[in-house]
């Protein structure tokens, strides 16, 4: 009779070690395709546009000027992340809300006189807006939780 009920857990703990390992395999098989769509679809704005649309920002005469291909970008960024929209509702609308902020702060400060103080600060909030664009889609990439100003939660 005890070799019976050792047989029967034995039986019951090979089936439920099966479904761990089919549904284990399924997740990662997921995130591993998932890796792909970030890949194609980010790696060329973090690694080559945005850090090249970024040295193009320049002040002279106190007045900003170069920021229609960091406009461009964060355009496109937007538009090329649309499959995250009906994938990952929540991480598209927080992309997308952050990119039109920034977008919407370049297009008030272009071609504006802006006086030395008020570069600065400015400058500041591009390299902040960057950093929050590059956070939240490396976040969301390694799967890792941040709050809204990359600190992890």
């Amino acid at each position: 009779m005890l070799e019976m009920v050792l047989s029967i857990i034995a039986i019951v703990i090979s089936v439920i070690a099966i479904g761990f390992e089919f549904f284990g395999n399924q997740r990662i098989n997921r995130i591993n395709l998932e890796a792909k769509f970030y890949e194609e679809i980010y790696i060329d704005f973090l690694l080559e546009k945005i850090p090249s649309a970024r040295s193009k920002l320049t002040y002279n005469n106190n007045i900003l000027s170069g920021t229609e291909e960091l406009i461009d970008i964060l355009n496109e960024i937007r538009r090329k992340s649309l499959f995250f929209k009906y994938r990952d509702e929540k991480y598209y609308e927080k992309l997308c809300k952050h990119l039109q902020n920034f977008e919407d702060e370049l297009v008030r400060k272009s071609d504006v006189s802006l006086d030395n103080e008020q570069f600065c600060t400015f400058t500041k909030y591009v390299n902040d807006s960057l950093e929050e664009i590059y956070n939240i889609i490396i976040s969301k990439y390694t799967g890792k939780l941040i709050s809204w100003k990359g600190k992890k939660k």
